[in-house]
């Protein structure tokens, strides 16, 4: 996503498709991609069980899912667990 959206802001690509949470950089004008063009694009957050920092991780994933990260992820596109995706009819 970032090499696309570099090759867009240096010029060495007239236009790119990357996700909304990295394209709001001033050097770019974008448009969203009509949800009825696409299947949306699953995604996942994992803790890794080897991890040193577990808890920190589970915690940086309940606030993601919590009241003050869940409109974060809105603003940028992500709809998370519990939510329904509504598709609009043409």
């Amino acid at each position: 996503m970032r090499q696309t959206l570099q090759f867009v802001q240096t010029g060495d690509a007239q236009a790119g498709i990357v996700s909304l949470s990295v394209a709001n950089v001033p050097e770019i004008t974008w448009s969203l991609i009509d949800s009825s063009m696409h299947n949306p694009l699953d995604q996942a957050l994992g803790v890794v069980f080897s991890s040193p920092h577990q808890e920190l991780a589970r915690q940086f994933a309940a606030f993601i899912n919590g009241p003050e990260g869940r409109p974060i992820m809105k603003k940028y596109g992500f709809v998370l667990p519990g939510e329904i995706i509504v598709t609009p009819t043409p």
